[in-house]
């Protein structure tokens, strides 16, 4: 190793690991709603590592822009990690050192010091305009773009100082295809034709005359020809701004931004991922002159430098000129060009810049002075180094983030939307039924406080969907009815920015308005209108898969409650919602909902081999559908083909997701069903620590031990266990699950019945009677309440009339006491069973005692007590 490589691995290590622990709080960030979701999180492209899912990254674009190899990247991580945020924020940082690492290397064979080198990458790597693409997953297009394009920048650098040869000519070569490549990373590459002339000029390094010309004519072609490819995908898509603002409005915003980026590079405090639109801009605007003058000032630092002997100084002013300016003028320029993202490369020349500066002022005979600098840039790199550790903060979640964006731009709509956005996804994977309300009452809010900043627009119609939604799922479908035509209204007028969009956008806007406003009147009951709005969606779109499938769903189920015989009236209605059904799982292939749909219908019609070709169908589209699993598993228990349902349990289990519970209260449901109550019941009762609000876990918990009592029940009825221990145990095994059902269900009829019968049949009648007072308490008309507490009450009324017997010999007055309770009850007997012919013989007992006929009454009495032993 020579003395100028030993002297450089130390200070790059140093550097290295600063900028790892300045990131090392990233690991612990997860996805947010800003692009991750689209990007990775719900985006099948990149789950597909197969020489043919590679080969689909490369067909088309993705994700409304034509970047494979960024996709690819992505896939790669999801190879090995799966969903964990760990992996994706352990290639963004790994991406992002390499990139310091190149950085570091140009410079310093740029200046050549290890110094300058050292403080330049170190700035590069820890400026919080890098955290939007090192933090950020989605992020990713911008660090593995600009690796390719400094390794390219690096690789021709090595083709100037190499004599010309075959190597030579392989080194340019591998500098093109690099470059190339990260153009298929990101659209910002394209400004590579400038870099490259910029570190020639730089490095002030001469190449024959054929050579630079051809270099050079091929990186400009190469540029030109990158441009045309993301231009082109941009107009297919859609995703091209309007420009009807002219050339003079398109350059004065993209001078705008500029100024802009050039002060947060300078001041980088109060970051956020949104921007405020400047609004119309002229080249009289303030904004537009600032912005040209720090052009101007730039480019004359660039030529001054570049020209002279100091050429470090012109090339940190070029790179932030060429890096930045000219993307910014070649797409729409609008707000979002503000966005710290793009300021990723142009970093590397303010650091570069601001390390030249410091340390051109050293003199060795000035170690006071040579302290105070080096000073100096250590207090830069721990103030940028902390404001990036606390800015990784914000990027925590999305809550995290939109809260953070909302209070530095409070007059800002777009941010409360998206926190708005971030409370309604938190609130629909929140376990707690109070904190879900809150959430959604916290959403509610944030987009009131939105609506109440747009004009009528785009982003207006957005808000006020969303609005709905959480008027949905709070249960005021009133108001989400009433937020839906809003919507609808808004798009038939077409006023504000709606009259910029096309028919057909205006089309799909109200189709899906009509939607929305569907589901709000089918939530309050409205069956008849809501399937007129969906006949109304599709009329407006055609190709909307989700109107297909809500409608079709609505009239399927519609049938089922009419009737699907031949001339009944749900047949015509069943055949028409299998159509639409059907349809909505050809306009959405990746869908399985329609073929869930499907699948239920012919299960519900007992067609349970068409059920389970249908279910088979959703799996193959979504291998991941806890739902098609569990729908599949109940078809196999209804077959009698426990393995198969148990395997599908099992599956659906695996594949659901923590915070919900409906896969394990299936398999649970199937454990019970084939016999094996008591691992079903272990499972329910996990469940239940985890989700103690669940209702349907209670209710299956609730259901086990109902059954468990009947049969304890039904053992002592029919007298087969011969053992007074045994049957003890069981009157115990009885009352205990009879105890536990109430408990999980308070409102369970059956639990206090049963618990009524096991007090009765251990003659605990006080027991019995609560439990019977209970019962009837839950269900004052029920015929089998009223049944089993009559009968309760006339043995009780039994019991007390043989009681009396006895202690009126003792104690006359105690004895005419218990006769009397014994007739209340009767009386009560007789109240609860009218017409109960077995009860006459009671009737007439109560009928006479009141004539006070007590002689005859207990003559009656004592020949009954002759031929029974009591209740």
């Amino acid at each position: 190793m020579t003395d100028e490589k030993k002297t450089s691995v130390f200070p790059l290590l140093g550097v290295f690991l600063v900028v790892t622990l300045v990131f090392s709080n990233s690991f612990f960030n997860g996805f947010v709603n800003w692009d991750d979701a689209g990007a990775i999180v719900t985006n099948e492209a990149i789950q597909d590592l197969s020489p043919g899912g590679v080969a689909r990254l490369f067909e088309k674009p993705i994700f409304f822009a034509y970047v494979p190899l960024y996709f690819l990247s992505l896939s790669i991580d999801y190879g090995f990690f799966g969903l964990d945020p760990f992996g994706f924020h352990l290639s963004n940082l790994l991406f992002h050192l390499m990139n310091v690492m190149l950085v570091f290397l140009l410079v310093r064979r740029l200046s050549g010091s290890t110094s300058v080198a050292a403080l330049s990458a170190c700035l590069f790597g820890v400026h919080p305009v890098q955290v939007e693409c090192v933090t950020w997953m989605s992020g990713r297009k911008d660090v593995l773009a600009t690796f390719l394009l400094l390794a390219g920048v690096f690789s021709f650098e090595i083709a100037l100082c190499t004599a010309p040869s075959r190597a030579r000519t392989i080194r340019f070569g591998a500098s093109l295809i690099l470059v190339f490549l990260a153009t298929m990373a990101k659209a910002t590459s394209l400004v590579f034709p400038g870099l490259f002339v910029l570190w020639q000029l730089a490095c002030r390094r001469q190449v024959r005359k054929n050579a630079g010309f051809g270099f050079h004519g091929l990186s400009f072609l190469l540029g030109l020809g990158g441009v045309a490819l993301h231009y082109g995908v941009a107009l297919k898509q859609g995703v091209v701004a309007d420009r009807s603002g002219g050339m003079e409005a398109t350059i004065a915003r993209a001078l705008d931004a500029f100024s802009s980026q050039c002060v947060t590079l300078a001041a980088p405090f109060s970051l956020s991922p949104t921007y405020p639109d400047p609004g119309a801009l002229t080249f009289t605007s303030i904004n537009f002159m600032i912005g040209a003058g720090l052009v101007l000032f730039l480019l004359t630092l660039c030529l001054s430098g570049l020209f002279s002997r100091k050429t470090g100084g012109g090339f940190a002013a070029g790179l932030i000129l060429v890096s930045y300016l000219p993307y910014n003028t070649i797409f729409p320029a609008t707000d979002v060009m503000r966005a710290d993202r793009y300021l990723y490369l142009a970093t590397a020349g303010f650091g570069t810049g601001v390390a030249l500066l410091l340390f051109s002022g050293m003199r060795p005979q000035n170690p006071r002075r040579r302290k105070a600098l080096i000073g100096t840039a250590a207090l830069l790199v721990c103030g940028l180094g902390f404001l990036t550790w606390k800015r990784n903060f914000d990027w925590r979640s999305s809550l995290s983030l939109w809260e953070t964006s909302v209070a530095q731009q409070p007059r800002e709509a777009f941010p409360r939307i998206k926190l708005g956005e971030s409370y309604l996804e938190k609130a629909m994977t929140e376990l707690r039924k109070a904190d879900r309300e809150m959430l959604l009452q916290a959403a509610a809010t944030e987009l009131r406080n939105a609506l109440s900043l747009l004009p009528t627009s785009v982003q207006e119609i957005q808000a006020r969907s969303r609005l709905g939604r959480v008027y949905l799922l709070l249960g005021d479908n009133d108001q989400a009815a009433k937020v839906m035509g809003d919507v609808i209204e808004l798009v038939g007028e077409g006023s504000g920015e709606l009259n910029g969009k096309s028919p057909e956008e205006l089309a799909r806007f109200r189709s899906d308005a009509l939607l929305n406003r569907s589901q709000a009147l089918l939530a309050n009951g409205e069956q008849e209108d809501a399937m007129k709005l969906l006949l109304l969606a599709i009329e407006a779109n055609p190709e909307s898969s989700p109107a297909h499938y809500n409608l079709g769903n609505l009239l399927c189920r519609k049938a089922l409650l009419d009737g699907v015989e031949e001339g009944m009236p749900g047949a015509d209605l069943l055949a028409k919602g299998r159509t639409h059904l059907t349809r909505a799982a050809e306009l959405d292939p990746a869908s399985s909902l329609p073929l869930l749909v499907l699948g239920e219908v012919a299960y519900l019609l007992s067609r349970r081999v068409e059920a389970v070709n249908w279910f088979e169908e959703a799996i193959v589209r979504d291998p991941s559908s806890v739902q098609a699993h569990i729908q599949l598993s109940k078809v196999y228990l209804g077959a009698s083909d426990p393995e198969s349902a148990l395997r599908e349990a099992d599956l659906a289990v695996q594949h659901e997701r923590k915070a919900s519970y409906q896969a394990r209260l299936n398999r649970a449901h199937i454990l019970a069903a084939v016999g094996r109550a008591k691992e079903s019941r272990d499972q329910l009762e996990s469940l239940l620590v985890q989700r103690p609000d669940a209702e349907p876990i209670k209710a299956e918990l609730t259901r086990l031990a109902l059954a468990e009592a009947r049969a304890g029940l039904s053992q002592l009825a029919q007298g087969r266990i011969p053992t007074s221990e045994g049957r003890v145990r069981v009157q115990d095994a009885v009352l205990s699950a009879s105890t536990r059902a109430a408990g999980l269900s308070p409102e369970s009829v059956d639990a206090f019945l049963l618990q009524g019968e096991i007090h009765k049949l251990r003659r605990k009648w006080p027991e019995a009677q609560e439990a019977y007072d209970r019962a009837l308490s839950l269900a004052p008309d029920h015929p089998g309440v009223k049944d089993a507490a009559g009968n309760f009450y006339k043995d009780l009324g039994y019991f007390y009339f043989l009681a009396s017997r006895k202690t009126r010999v003792e104690s006359p007055e105690k004895g005419k006491e218990e006769e009397e309770v014994g007739i209340g009850f009767f009386e009560k007997a007789i109240e609860l069973r009218p017409g109960a012919p077995e009860f006459s013989a009671i009737r007439n007992l109560v009928s006479r005692f009141h004539e006070r006929e007590l002689d005859e009454v207990e003559s009656e009495m004592e020949g009954k007590s002759d031929r029974e032993d009591g209740p």
